[in-house]
């Protein structure tokens, strides 16, 4: 079981907190979609950007266009000793998680050299009758 923290969409302020662990971004643009380390996120054209997904092993930041702004949200994994630092807008879940593994297209390849997998987690809920479904997907690592 894992305790997740969402915090739920807002206008984005251009912050990307350092300790928050993430390691990779996943991003869309008008013009491509490439796969970087983080430390290349400078020179992401900003602009361009219709979605990103800021990502490492604590958690995921997902930025996405609603008409001229991004808008930001994120998840995160959290144990016991970090509840107070919880922001006062977010939910915070209990969830049963699955890793899967998927294979990264060969043209998103080049900025992550050694890297041909990504990690997604799929967080698992379940419904009044005790059926399990997926409630929440971020990505997590690239192998």
């Amino acid at each position: 079981m894992k305790q997740v923290v969402n915090v739920p969409g807002q206008k984005w302020n251009g912050f990307i907190d350092p300790d928050a662990g993430y390691e990779y971004a996943l991003v869309y643009m008008y013009s491509e979609m490439c796969l970087l380390p983080i430390y290349k996120w400078k020179n992401v054209d900003i602009e361009e950007c219709l979605e990103a997904r800021l990502f490492g092993p604590q958690g995921e930041l997902h930025l996405f266009r609603q008409g001229d702004e991004l808008i930001a949200s994120a998840i995160s994994e959290v144990g016991k000793e970090d509840i107070e630092k919880v922001p006062a807008n977010a939910e915070i879940c209990v969830y049963d998680a699955i890793d899967r593994i998927y294979l990264i297209r060969k043209s998103c390849r080049a900025q992550v050299s050694g890297r041909s997998k990504v990690i997604v987690r799929e967080y698992i809920s379940y419904d009044g009758d005790g059926q399990a479904l997926t409630a929440r997907t971020r990505l997590v690592d690239l192998r």
